[in-house]
């Protein structure tokens, strides 16, 4: 029996042997910790890192206000309200109804099918996750992108809805235990 022990110890450990040492003793200075002076001189227009966990996102300024351009990914590509507002990052927040209107204003959202999409549009990925309803599951995902928003008197669950391939949107209400996506801006 102790025999078959160590044969097994031993046909688990010999690979082990030949793998290069470098990677188990990493000197410190080899080590590279984020901190929040990687954005110290990040201006609107470039990637903003988001230092906690190094995922970097596209930014742009639209009407005076900072959006990041792509779905904040924080624990999960969806959160209800609360977590988005602990999620985001210091200086960042939820963006107005008012301003997710002038943003899909200017980026070609609007009730004329005749016109032309500015090129701003193509700066802005609207992904369609849908979201989690918490009595109905999975909602809308790959069809209609669903994002929450700030409404001007601080009620909490307003949300609102891009379908795919079209350029219109929907406001809403929802329950803020819901989960979708969030975009941040920054004044």
């Amino acid at each position: 029996m102790k025999i078959r022990q160590i044969l097994f110890a031993l046909a688990f450990i010999t690979p082990l042997m030949t793998l290069p040492i470098k990677g188990f003793f990493n000197s410190p200075e080899e080590f590279v910790m984020l901190s929040p002076e990687v954005n110290n001189n990040w201006t609107a227009g470039d990637d903003w890192v988001d230092w906690r966990n190094g995922m970097t996102y596209s930014t742009q300024e639209f009407e005076g206000v900072v959006w990041m351009t792509a779905n904040f990914m924080g624990n999960s590509k969806q959160m209800s309200y609360k977590e988005a507002e602990i999620a985001a990052p210091e200086g960042w927040r939820i963006p107005t109804i008012e301003e997710w209107n002038k943003l899909l204003e200017k980026t070609g959202f609007s009730s004329d099918p005749n016109r032309v999409i500015p090129d701003d549009y193509y700066l802005f990925k609207f992904e369609s996750e849908g979201y989690h309803d918490p009595l109905m599951g999975k909602i809308g995902v790959n069809q209609v992108g669903f994002f929450w928003t700030k409404s001007s008197d601080n009620e909490i669950g307003n949300y609102i809805s891009i379908p795919n391939r079209e350029l219109s949107y929907k406001h809403g209400k929802i329950s803020s235990i819901a989960k979708m996506a969030v975009r941040y801006v920054k004044d």
